[in-house]
């Protein structure tokens, strides 16, 4: 997959998804697995709902999203908006919102009627973001024992005092190869 493309983000999801690929620079793109630059082709597409939260206002859409094919090696790449998270229906600012929420002290209740979300849902956020709690203290302050006992809310703080999230994803991602609140699965 190629994640973590800048799409910026009008009213609709879609039309903003759409617009990017219009205007999307296929000789550009390198193949993560063989390196080749500039052997894609459109491949398929395939339906991928996503929720996200833009302006205070929730919208749930269905976006056709872009696999492409390596001409050099043969694997497919879907191309991923910075706004989605692999494998999550939840965008990031939604899923940022409700953990904001949460370690501002918002009540689980409140932020479920307010999002029209579980608790369940909530509370594997948190622990995915938990979960890539080392990973974000290495990328804002180095790899020393000590920072490991900042608090979660002090990090989710630095991540949301980015003036454009799209430049901390990109940061996390080329440190760790993977997107941030992406769930990672053990090997084995």
């Amino acid at each position: 997959m190629l994640s973590n493309l800048r799409v910026k983000i009008n009213n609709s999801l879609k039309d903003s998804y759409n617009c990017f690929i219009k205007h999307l620079i296929f000789s550009l793109l390198v193949c993560p697995i063989c390196k080749a630059k500039g052997l894609m082709e459109i491949h398929a597409y395939y339906p991928r709902h996503v929720v996200a939260l833009i302006g205070g206002v929730l919208i749930d859409e269905i976006i056709d999203i872009l696999r492409l094919r390596c001409c050099s090696c043969g694997h497919t790449h879907a191309i991923l908006p910075d706004f989605i998270i692999p494998y999550c229906t939840y965008s990031y600012s939604l899923i940022l919102e409700c953990l904001n929420g949460y370690y501002s002290k918002v009540k689980i209740e409140e932020l479920c009627e307010r999002y029209n979300i579980s608790p369940q849902l909530i509370y594997s956020w948190i622990k995915r973001f938990q979960d890539h709690k080392a990973q974000c203290i290495f990328l804002f302050k180095g790899k020393k024992e000590e920072n490991l006992k900042v608090k979660l809310i002090d990090i989710l703080k630095r991540i949301l005092g980015y003036i454009d999230l799209s430049d901390f994803l990109t940061e996390y991602f080329n440190e760790n190869k993977y997107c941030f609140m992406q769930v990672i699965k053990s090997p084995g």
